[in-house]
């Protein structure tokens, strides 16, 4: 059962759980709740972000500091905005971007190009999010996580 069951999290805003062959995607609202983990410093640290021995630390608090990712080339993916080498995801954004290393992007991921990789999460109302993450923790219990 336990190789049954995989967690995915990325600081691009997305949460994805997969228990057997039933697949959900939960999305920014779930991202939206989880702790945001200090970036490498890459100078002056984004907005939300204060600086602390060579890392850009998120300000603790709710709806204090967005996701962040490193600039390519001084652009960043769709859809977000930038804060001085970082770009900061917009509120409720629901795919996962990750930087592209070399030419491609990983299978069933969509390049930009911009030098960024997108992997399409649809977006799952407030109600299913919280059974899904119900049914995750009973699952957990179960496999003695």
């Amino acid at each position: 059962m336990a190789s049954r069951l995989r967690t995915f999290v990325t600081s691009a805003a997305c949460l994805c759980v997969t228990v057997g062959t039933a697949k959900a995607q939960v999305c920014s609202a779930v991202a939206a709740n989880l702790q945001l983990i200090p970036l490498a410093s890459q100078g002056e640290c984004p907005l939300g972000y204060f600086w602390d021995s060579s890392y850009c630390v998120p300000n603790e608090g709710p709806g204090q500091a967005l996701p962040a990712i490193k600039k390519v080339d001084g652009q960043c993916p769709l859809g977000f905005f930038p804060s001085n080498e970082y770009c900061l995801s917009p509120r409720n954004y629901s795919n996962f971007v990750i930087l592209k290393i070399g030419k491609t992007c990983p299978r069933y991921w969509n390049a930009q190009q911009n030098g960024y990789c997108v992997k399409l999460c649809p977006a799952v109302n407030r109600e299913k999010i919280d059974k899904i993450l119900e049914n995750f923790e009973k699952s957990k219990l179960r496999l003695g996580f």
